[in-house]
């Protein structure tokens, strides 16, 4: 997010907030009347993609343990629940192209694209504040009970002094192996999102079109943020996961 606004604020014209400063006024307050109100569009747009992008990552992080949708994902694929499994991934991909379309409505109004009456606006900002509030508050803390100091010294002393030898190890459970094995799903996932999203561009992303910037041409960029390219990755991932429990039984 930090990044995407700093961009923004660089291609500005920065005339206006040179003139109050030069007549007088603070930097911040220069800032607050010749900055924010260029970069409060983008700002807004750029805060929408990212919920995207979250709704979506966040399924891959629960699925290694952070909780939600992807824990529940990675106990059906352990248990070879495969039905549930497809249920899971259908429900994951309306809930994405639902996020994908309210952002889209909401970015049409911040933009100015779309006129709704001033009422309806401040009812739909109170209604996004009451979800990110009630979000919020609803996400349980994590439980420190279980960690002592040794623990925490146990985890520093790895990190300082990691285990080479398992890095550079040549077998196919080796970190380097799988490093690569995780590039290899990263750029198959990539290339199947870029393809999906010639073939069906209405399930794309869409930012391109709708912020028109240098970046969000990038072609690697809509793939990896398409729904149809998670759903593509969560397969792989899925297929992957089956054929290394099926080598296990064997």
């Amino acid at each position: 997010m930090t990044r995407m606004t700093y961009e923004d604020i660089e291609t500005l014209t920065l005339a206006p907030y040179r003139a109050l400063c030069a007549m007088g006024a603070s930097p911040a307050r220069a800032y607050a009347r010749a900055v924010v109100p260029e970069i409060a569009s983008g700002y807004l747009t750029n805060a929408l993609y990212l919920l995207e992008t979250n709704v979506r990552h966040s399924a891959i992080l629960g699925y290694v343990g952070a909780g939600g949708i992807g824990l529940l994902l990675n106990e059906k694929i352990s248990w070879r629940e495969y039905g549930r499994v497809g249920a899971i991934l259908v429900c994951l991909f309306v809930t994405v192209c639902c996020i994908e379309w309210l952002s889209h409505v909401l970015g049409r109004i911040i933009r100015g694209e779309r006129s709704i009456p001033r009422g309806a606006k401040c009812a739909i900002w109170a209604a996004v504040l009451v979800c990110v509030v009630v979000c919020t508050a609803g996400i349980e803390a994590p439980d420190l009970a279980h960690t002592s100091k040794s623990v925490l010294a146990a985890m520093g002393t790895g990190l300082l002094h990691p285990d080479w030898g398992f890095f550079f190890g040549t077998g196919k459970d080796g970190l380097g192996w799988l490093l690569l094995e995780t590039v290899g799903i990263a750029l198959a996932s990539t290339g199947l999102g870029a393809l999906l999203d010639q073939i069906l561009p209405g399930v794309g992303d869409g930012r391109a079109a709708r912020v028109g910037n240098q970046r969000a041409g990038f072609p690697g960029e809509n793939a990896v943020n398409n729904p149809v390219a998670l759903c593509g990755l969560v397969m792989l991932v899925v297929a992957d996961k089956a054929f290394f429990d099926a080598q296990m039984v064997e």
